[in-house]
């Protein structure tokens, strides 16, 4: 599979050793290099897809799983009406 490469883009890697780069490859889900444009092509080699961001913003993706301590029980606790309004603390809580 070839590699994708997004360039004229604002890069953020998370990373605090290289937080930034204007362009990024990626080949079969995997990032290959981030940096400059001309460093990143060369690494993508012949063939790769390029797109470009037209300077906008790319960012890692998120997975995000995550519980919200006030509601999560209402779906776990029978006594705990799962239909209670925002903000009202569950039944537990008191």
């Amino acid at each position: 599979m070839s590699a994708i490469v997004i360039t004229n883009a604002k890069v953020r890697t998370m990373d605090p050793g290289a937080p930034r780069g204007e362009a990024l490859a990626v080949r079969d889900g995997r990032i290959l290099a981030v940096g400059r444009d001309a460093d990143v092509s060369a690494v993508a080699g012949p063939g790769a897809e390029v797109i470009d961001a037209g300077g906008r913003t790319v960012l890692p993706g998120f997975i995000d799983p995550h519980n919200h301590l006030l509601s999560t029980p209402s779906r776990w606790c029978p006594s705990t009406p799962a239909t209670r309004p925002w903000g009202a603390p569950p039944t537990w809580w008191r």
